[in-house]
C-alpha cells in the first residue's frame, strides 16, 4: 500500500538478485503473505512490524520507503529488516516467533561475551578503532546487538533502550531480521555479523533451513 520512490524497486531487486541462496528462498516462499501496510508511514514515526491483526493497525509493515531508498545504513534495510520481522512470525503459522528459542539467545549472549573479552584484552589504540568501526552506520546491526549483548558497555551509534531489552523474546526478534536483512544482498554487512556472532548466526542459519515449503514440523522441533 502506499507509492514507491523512482528507482526504489530496481534497489530491492539488486538485493534480491544478491541475496544468501537460503535465505532469498525463505523470503520467496513467504512472499505471497507479506504485507507492507503503508510505504508513505511518517518518517519521524518508527518503522514497525505490527504483529497483532487489529482493525485499527492491521498485521503488516508500516515505514516510509523515501526514507529508506536513502537510507543511511543501506538502501532497502528496513524494508528487509521489518519484512524478517514478520516472515520470524509468519513461519510458527502467526503463533509466536521462529526466532524465540533458549538455544539462539544463549549463542546471543555468549558470542557478545566473547567480543567484550576480547575488546578489553585490545591495547587502547585498538579499543579506540573497534568502537570508531561500530559507530559508522554501516555496523548499525552490529551496534544494536552489541549494546543488547553487554547490557550497554558496547555500544556504536545505533541501539534499542535498556527496557526493550528486557522483554522476552525481542534479544532474539531484534538478531533474526538483523541478520536476515544483511542476508538479502548486502554481503559485506552479512559477513561482519557472521564474523563477529558465529554461534548465533550458525543458529539462525538452522532457523532458515528449518522452514520448509511444505509446512512448519521442523520449525515446530526448535521452539521444543
Amino acid at each position: 500500500q502506499g507509492m514507491l520512490p523512482a528507482g526504489y524497486r530496481e534497489i530491492l531487486s539488486t538485493r534480491h538478485e544478491n541475496a544468501e541462496s537460503q535465505v532469498k528462498r525463505v523470503f520467496d516462499h513467504y512472499a505471497n503473505m507479506l504485507m507492507i501496510q503503508d510505504t508513505n508511514y511518517p518518517p519521524d514515526e518508527t518503522a514497525h512490524y505490527a504483529p497483532a491483526n487489529q482493525a485499527s493497525h492491521p498485521r503488516g509493515v508500516y515505514y516510509n520507503a523515501a526514507s529508506d531508498m536513502t537510507n543511511p545504513r543501506g538502501p532497502g534495510t528496513t524494508y528487509y529488516h521489518e519484512l524478517a520481522h514478520m516472515i520470524d512470525h509468519a513461519s510458527t503459522g502467526y503463533e509466536g516467533n521462529l526466532s524465540n528459542t533458549p538455544e539462539f539467545a544463549v549463542a546471543l549472549m555468549e558470542d557478545g561475551q566473547r567480543i567484550r573479552n576480547l575488546y578489553h584484552a585490545l591495547p587502547e589504540e585498538r579499543q579506540a578503532a573497534f568502537l570508531n568501526r561500530i559507530r559508522q552506520d554501516s555496523a548499525h546491526s552490529f551496534s544494536d546487538l552489541i549494546d543488547a549483548t553487554t547490557n550497554g558497555e558496547l555500544h556504536g551509534s545505533y541501539g534499542h533502550t535498556r527496557q526493550y531489552w528486557t522483554r522476552p523474546g525481542n534479544l532474539q526478534a531484534e538478531a533474526f531480521a538483523h541478520f536476515f536483512e544483511a542476508s538479502m544482498g548486502d554481503g559485506d554487512k552479512m559477513t561482519f555479523l557472521a564474523n563477529f556472532f558465529p554461534t548465533a548466526f550458525g543458529v539462525f542459519s538452522s532457523m532458515i533451513d528449518s522452514i520448509q515449503p511444505s509446512g512448519f514440523s521442523r520449525t515446530r522441533s526448535l521452539e521444543r
